[in-house]
């Protein structure tokens, strides 16, 4: 028989236990999805979780993608509204067209949400050479080569029409018969047994294939009944060595280029207008890639940062033409310059990192001053003034001044995930 002791102690554990029980529920509703409360493996499951179940959301926030390079800081990619609706359209059938300047990340865009679609890609750089062996096959003088719209459409995986415009029209065309078809599913017919026999009869062929309700493959048609008997269309094309065949249930597209491919560019040489049949094969789906600060920011030092945006800024001010503005392509040139100039300046040793050519014992390597100066040669004069008036200048020469080793060793922790003033390096700042 329990005392008023026991019961009071059990009255204060069950109090206790619904408090930590609360605390637990309000912990998980206030959770920010971010790169610190889920892995990467994690996301990339949710995703494939995701395509075949609607019932999932996946989460969106900043999550850290894997490099391949070891020379590159890790890419943070931003899951947004616009990739959230980029990746629908992959998913549901539509062609996607990513259009902007150079620079802007719309070929590593492309190439990221292949990852997050757990496919393949293939890419094919377009231009006014870009020959049809390339896009559907054909014979060079090592035999058959197999194209790799061919590849994507049968093997399944995202096809990447890099710079699309640069193609010539006419080489186009021969893109228009798949695009047209990217979203089409398999076409069912109930037939009856006479009709299910005689087609059994001539053979399968790549386009047309016969089922009983019990033999149906899910993939292609779920609800299928026993007994019931059904002829398959399936979405074929023809490759350039005139074999037919069905296309893959996640074969996708993503095109991209400088332009809306309905004029010709004057600032950017090569982009032709298409025909408006290769046009209307991505209407709904277009996406213009800008400038991401963001992104820039998180893939940059801090310094390479201001001083890049502080020249865009002068340029877009100006109205100068916008393609001669800094894109993420020139800032990740100047961060590789400016982490080799800074960690040889702070002479780290025990960094596998490039220290240069040695000349009468002397590293050489390159400065974030030359890369600064072979930029200004793209410039106008009259921005190359307002640069100067700016004290644009004057940021580059502080930059690698003993004041500033301090910024950039915390700098290289958050994009390297190294404290350089730790046990191996000990560098002092």
């Amino acid at each position: 028989m329990s005392t008023p002791l026991d019961q009071l102690i059990q009255q204060q554990e069950q109090v206790l236990k619904v408090a930590i029980e609360n605390a637990i529920k309000k912990a998980l509703k206030d959770i920010k999805i971010s790169k610190e409360s889920i892995s990467t493996d994690l996301y990339l499951e949710l995703v494939q979780m995701a395509k075949s179940s609607p019932k999932i959301n996946i989460p969106k926030g900043n999550f850290i993608m894997p490099m391949d390079k070891a020379d590159e800081c890790e890419i943070s990619f931003k899951i947004n509204q616009t990739i959230a609706g980029i990746i629908t359209d992959l998913v549901t059938g539509n062609n996607v067209y990513l259009y902007g300047l150079a620079g802007t990340g719309k070929t590593y865009t492309s190439e990221k949400i292949g990852e997050m679609l757990g496919i393949p890609t293939f890419t094919i750089n377009c231009s006014q050479w870009t020959s049809p062996t390339i896009i559907v096959g054909g014979q060079t003088i090592e035999g058959y080569r197999e194209g790799l719209l061919v590849k994507a459409w049968k093997d399944g995986g995202l096809l990447i029409l890099d710079e699309l415009p640069k193609l010539d029209p006419n080489t186009a065309g021969l893109l228009n018969d798949a695009l047209s078809k990217t979203g089409n599913q398999p076409e069912i017919c109930g037939v009856s047994k006479e009709d299910y026999e005689k087609g059994i009869a001539k053979g399968e062929n790549a386009k047309t294939q016969f089922y009983k309700g019990e033999d149906m493959p899910k993939e292609v048609f779920e609800f299928a009944k026993k007994g019931s008997f059904y002829r398959v269309t399936f979405p074929t094309i023809t490759s350039g060595e005139g074999r037919v065949y069905r296309k893959h249930p996640k074969f996708c597209v993503i095109a991209s280029g400088n332009t809306t491919m309905q004029e010709q560019s004057v600032a950017f040489g090569g982009n032709n207008r298409q025909d408006y049949s290769l046009i209307d094969r991505f209407a709904g789906s277009y996406y213009e890639v800008t400038f991401d600060e963001a992104l820039e920011k998180s893939l940059t030092y801090e310094f390479v940062y201001e001083l890049c945006t502080a020249i865009r800024e002068v340029i877009l001010l100006r109205g100068s033409a916008a393609e001669q503005a800094i894109t993420l392509r020139t800032m990740l040139n100047f961060n590789r310059t400016y982490e080799v100039e800074m960690l040889s300046q702070m002479d780290v040793q025990n960094l596998n990192y490039y220290k240069g050519v040695e000349v009468n014992n002397m590293p050489m390597y390159k400065t974030i001053q030359e890369s600064f100066d072979s930029f200004l040669l793209l410039l106008p004069q009259d921005d190359l003034d307002q640069i100067n008036q700016r004290n644009i200048q004057q940021m580059v020469t502080d930059a690698t001044a003993p004041n500033n080793q301090q910024r950039f060793v915390a700098d290289f922790e958050r994009l390297r995930g190294i404290d350089l003033t730790k046990a191996p390096y000990n560098v002092v700042v």
